[in-house]
């Protein structure tokens, strides 16, 4: 073929795919109703991806029809690379209806979080052995990441490796190609995700949502908190009166699931799903010598007013080879591509923020145009980009504005056409808004008449003790008004109320019913934006208010929490922009930590915390602000590691930092020796101290690269990793002072502590730790709990404050049974309490309150509070328990031997696996002589191991075995008279029921 031909045949190509694009805006480009959109700022464009076209074909499942349930769940994981379907004789099918095997389930889980690149290489790194067929098993690569995020263990890795399954025993192995019950589902998607995403779902142990369910106890025991984790999120759901966690779950079933998870599977795979509506359509193509191509652009109206672009691209290269990027829409029950879209089309659209990718769209319906007419409110939230009207029912309906609609900047609104100043805006007259999906995007007058008696604006000063109130109002004057307490109707939208756009306003108007924002004058503070209505009878006096606050959010770190009696507290933080501001705090502000409710005692210094500020200008240049509320992370800033070496290598374009010959700082001292320790960077500011002197990073990798210069750093828990927060440089020599009380500090840069004569001093750039998180040296008190490493004779390089060993607030009794009142409480006949080693015996009823925080354990299981009864073959009556009681609560109810014997010892190894704790400098306890005695002079080593009714309690909590750390102190109760076991039997081994860390 010449070339002449060649190039025409390439242009006609060229036309048609023009023709192509265009096709709809041919057919529905009369839809013009969007009148701003197509000169709008596009705030992102998406461009579809390459492999959508081939997409379209091998999803198209032959065997899901356009009236299958599952259609949509099944196109769209199909279209984010989560499932595959079949290939049967060259056609595609996806078999909806067959049980979802271990394996598939497994694959569909590691693509959804992103790890389908580490199984396809995990797949070829898989070293084949002598006659090893596993090489030819598709599932092997996901299987190993499923092992290595903890799916699976390595037993059921072993058996789901074996290619002919036939081999294994179903009641004994893992088979791969089982179904997957609806539980297992549950418990590895949240372990799955869980793995990339710490904080997005995570097992929940306080169950409520499975107590919905008639077959709840059919729930494999250590299966609950996963499948409470789904409930509760709507992932899953059962048929409404059963979860059927035993019952095989189908493909169809496992897609529609995967759905349910919405914005945490696209926050999991880093994507991001947006609703708006298709306002205007573009086709434009070129061709030349070099090439050429075509675009179809879709302007999407998002639903927050700004504007989109979703883009279909094709292209020739000079090699006339056709290059297709598009996206798979989903629009009537049909696999479309993105010239589908039509003007007027509601969509949800699935898209990647950092490559600008189209992933998926889906069409729900066409926008509906209509018309509301009502009072225009004052522009409270225009900058937010939202309008607000009174509408004929006299209910207050807030609006988002197209953007093309209002300009921040510039402090216009377009208006019948016309540009007219937010301190014009014709407040409390009547206009009409044309509204398409809840978007505003046009504003007509509608003529009703100015009401001479309201008018709006910021609250200068509210004095309560005269009754008048300094406003200024819109227009920047200053009105006073006055009122009689019991004769003002107030309002008032609070800040946790700012979503609820309907019916605020509703008591300005003759026609109302209760509303739950009504409030007391006394309410209305400094800062407020109000909008007044004056007594008809006398303009002087207000009649009516209604107001909302005027808050804003800042974040910042705790450096003190102070109490002042009376007044409060006084709340001291060092904000984001290394600025130290303080705050006035009142008693009754709202604190709270996570999901739940503390007090200003729990604010700690080191937190990271947000809190709700209340502002009003009350003149030029004077701000006054108040707390409303504290926020306080559970998570930020908790200390990981303290790390001791030398400074390696610098990565800064992966963000890492190397420390050689590193030490890690445990409670008896540096150990865990390592060459080399590669830690995260990427903390947005990371203070590096030589000394007390604040240096960069660049000087430290040019001047600090040596042995004789120790580097000290501390790091924090990120997510699933670890990152520095602080560095210090210092070139003496290093020791450790145990664990001591502080005796004395100046509150600055000394102290004394009880185990090293003279003071210590502490200085910029001593890392102080305290409640787990850095803190400044000020924090540190008597009589802190603090262990000290000095660099040099009196230099504290590390001061690490912990609780101080204490376990005086809970107490352990032993009690039978008597009575039980159902959640309640229950009643022991007689008790015992244990003081030191001895049980003291009482004759005395008593009786402890439980809740469903109570842990009972049953012989050698967790049981629920609703199986600790009175009646029935499961009654709890005449049996023998130990009780872990905080006053009258009990903690705990273990159904444990009744321990007489002890050994004290110091802990030098902990394996969890197998339940054992190793001590040394073992001591044994005489029941006869109450004494302590050495378990033998030339080796103290005992092994105590633990068992499911095992307690251990340190500074007045249970904790689990892997919190104890090497170095602690133990008092363990136990059955046995190790002394005179290990004369007869020569054995150090026992078994421990009560753990104290002393």
């Amino acid at each position: 073929m010449d070339y002449s031909k060649k190039k025409s045949i390439k242009y006609i190509s060229l036309l048609m795919i023009g023709v192509l694009l265009i096709s709809s805006s041919i057919i529905y480009g009369a839809i013009e109703e969007d009148e701003g959109i197509a000169s709008a700022v596009i705030a992102n464009e998406y461009i579809g991806r390459k492999v959508s076209d081939k997409l379209v074909s091998n999803i198209n499942f032959t065997d899901v029809s356009a009236k299958y349930w599952g259609r949509e769940a099944i196109m769209r994981m199909g279209a984010l690379d989560v499932t595959k379907g079949y290939s049967v004789n060259g056609v595609k099918q996806f078999k909806p209806t067959e049980d979802m095997s271990k394996q598939e389930a497994l694959a569909f889980i590691i693509r959804a979080i992103g790890l389908e690149e580490e199984a396809k290489l995990a797949a070829e790194n898989i070293a084949p052995g002598v006659g090893d067929t596993t090489v030819s098993l598709w599932s092997k690569g996901y299987l190993t990441i499923a092992n290595q995020l903890g799916l699976i263990d390595n037993g059921e890795l072993t058996d789901s490796l074996v290619l002919d399954q036939a081999l294994l025993d179903p009641a004994l192995n893992f088979m791969r190609t089982s179904p997957v019950t609806r539980e297992l589902a549950a418990k590895w998607m949240v372990q799955g995700i869980n793995s990339q995403k710490p904080t997005a779902i995570v097992p929940l142990y306080r169950q409520q949502s499975i107590f919905a369910y008639d077959d709840w106890q059919d729930i494999t025991l250590d299966m609950i908190p996963y499948v409470e984790a789904v409930t509760e999120a709507d992932i899953m759901v059962g048929d409404g009166k059963y979860f059927n966690p035993q019952k095989s779950l189908s493909r169809a079933e496992m897609m529609q699931m995967m759905k349910n998870m919405d914005s945490l599977l696209y926050d999991t795979m880093g994507l991001v799903e947006k609703v708006g509506y298709v306002g205007h359509i573009d086709t434009s193509f070129n061709s030349d010598g070099a090439g050429g191509g075509a675009k179809f652009k879709a302007w999407i109206r998002v639903s927050d007013g700004s504007v989109d672009q979703l883009v279909r691209e094709a292209t020739y290269d000079q090699l006339d080879r056709l290059t297709t990027k598009d996206a798979l829409v989903y629009k009537g029950n049909k696999l479309l591509t993105l010239n589908n879209l039509n003007e007027g089309d509601t969509v949800h659209y699935v898209v990647n923020d950092t490559t600008k990718e189209v992933f998926y769209v889906e069409v729900q319906d066409s926008y509906a145009v209509y018309h509301i007419s009502g009072i225009l409110q004052p522009l409270n939230e225009i900058n937010a980009g939202k309008i607000t009207i009174i509408n004929r029912n006299e209910q207050k309906q807030t609006f988002t504005l197209a953007e093309s609609l209002y300009d921040n900047v510039n402090g216009t609104l377009i208006i019948d056409e016309l540009y007219v100043n937010y301190s014009d805006a014709p407040v409390t007259n009547g206009v009409t808004l044309s509204i398409k999906n809840q978007l505003a995007t046009e504003i007509t007058f509608g003529g009703a008449l100015l009401v001479a008696n309201e008018f709006s604006g910021l609250v200068i000063e509210h004095n309560i003790d005269f009754n008048y109130m300094r406003v200024s109002d819109w227009q920047g004057n200053e009105v006073v008004k006055r009122y009689n307490e019991n004769d003002v109707t107030v309002e008032k939208e609070e800040y946790y109320d700012a979503e609820d756009q309907i019916g605020y306003f509703d008591e300005l108007f003759p026609y109302y019913g209760f509303d739950e924002d009504d409030t007391s004058i006394d309410r209305i503070e400094a800062g407020d934006i109000v909008h007044i209505q004056l007594d008809p009878s006398n303009l002087e006096y207000i009649k009516r208010i209604s107001a909302k606050t005027n808050y804003t959010v800042k974040f910042g770190e705790v450096l003190t929490s102070t109490y002042k009696g009376d007044e409060g507290y006084i709340l001291t933080l060092k904000m984001y922009d290394e600025t130290i501001v303080s705050y006035p705090i009142k008693e009754d502000i709202p604190v709270i930590k996570g999901s739940e409710n503390v007090t200003m005692l729990q604010v700690e210094s080191g937190d990271l915390i947000r809190i709700l500020v209340n502002q009003a200008v009350v003149a030029p240049g004077t701000l006054l602000e108040g707390v409303k509320e504290i926020m306080i992370d559970p998570n930020g800033n908790v200390i990981e590691k303290i790390y001791k070496g030398n400074l390696g290598s610098v990565d800064t374009s992966q963000e890492t930092i190397s420390v050689l010959n590193s030490y890690e700082l445990i409670q008896t001292g540096w150990k865990n020796y390592t060459s080399k320790v590669i830690l995260d960077i990427s903390k947005d500011v990371i203070p590096y101290y030589l000394g007390d002197q604040r240096i960069t990073l660049d000087y430290a990798k040019k001047y600090l690269r040596t042995d004789g210069i120790d580097m000290y750093v501390a790091t924090e828990k990120y997510y699933n990793k670890e990152r520095v927060t602080k560095v210090t440089f210092r070139d003496e020599r290093d020791s450790v002072l145990a664990y001591s009380n502080v005796t004395v500090t100046n509150g600055f840069n000394q102290i004394e502590t009880q185990n090293h004569e003279g003071t210590i001093n502490v200085d910029a750039g001593t890392i102080v730790v305290k409640n787990n998180k850095v803190i400044s040296a000020s924090n540190v008190m008597a009589p802190d709990y603090a262990q000290v490493v000095l660099n040099g004779n009196n230099q504290a390089a590390v001061i690490q404050v912990k609780p101080e060993p204490n376990n005086d607030a809970i107490s352990v009794f032993r009690g039978r049974v008597a009575k039980i009142n159902d959640y309640e409480d229950f009643t022991v006949t007689s008790h015992a309490l244990l003081s030191d080693m001895d049980w003291i015996y009482s004759p005395i009823e008593r009786v402890y309150e439980i809740d469903y925080k109570t842990v009972i354990k049953d012989d050698t299981n967790i049981i629920n509070i609703n199986e600790f009864i009175s009646y029935s073959d499961a009654s709890k009556v005449d049996e023998v328990y130990t009780i872990i009681a905080e006053g009258v609560k009990a903690t705990y109810i273990v159904k444990g031997p009744y321990a007489k014997d002890g050994v004290i010892g110091e802990v030098f190894s902990v394996d969890v696996e197998e339940s054992t704790i190793s001590l040394k400098e073992s001591l044994v306890y005489d029941k006869i002589t109450k004494q302590w005695n050495e378990l033998s002079r030339p080796n103290s080593f005992s092994q105590a191991e633990l068992f499911n009714e095992s307690i251990i309690i340190k500074n007045n909590h249970v904790i689990a075995l892997e919190e104890l750390e090497l170095g602690d102190k133990l008092r363990i109760m136990t059955t046995i008279d190790l002394a005179e076991q290990l004369k007869l039997e020569d054995l150090r081994e026992f078994p421990g029921y009560i753990v104290y860390v002393e």
